[in-house]
C-alpha cells in the first residue's frame, strides 16, 4: 500500500472519467441507432403497416430506453468515482 494514501480513503479509478464519458457517449448512440431504426421502419417503406410499425417501435424503445438509463446511471457513477465522491450503493 502506499504511503501516501491515508486509511478510510480509496485511490480514485485511472480511467473512470473516459469510461463514464463512453457511457454517456453510449445514450446517444442509442439514439442515433433507434431513429435510424424507426427511418427505416416507417410504413409503406418496410413493407409493414402502421400498426406493426407502431408495435415496432414501442417494443425496441422501450430496449433503448432501458439501456439508455443503465448508460446513464453507469456514467454518472464513474464520473463521481473519478472525482473521489463516495456514493452508497
Amino acid at each position: 500500500m502506499s504511503p501516501h494514501i491515508r486509511k478510510g480513503t480509496r485511490p480514485r479509478p485511472p480511467l473512470a472519467h473516459l469510461a463514464g464519458l463512453g457511457a454517456l457517449a453510449v445514450s446517444g448512440g442509442l439514439v442515433l441507432a433507434f431513429l435510424v431504426f424507426v427511418f427505416f421502419t416507417r410504413p409503406n417503406r418496410a413493407g409493414i403497416d402502421g400498426e406493426h410499425a407502431a408495435i415496432a417501435w414501442i417494443g425496441v424503445g422501450g430496449l433503448v430506453v432501458a439501456l439508455i438509463a443503465v448508460h446513464v446511471l453507469i456514467g454518472k457513477r464513474l464520473m463521481d468515482a473519478a472525482k473521489g465522491v463516495r456514493r452508497r450503493p
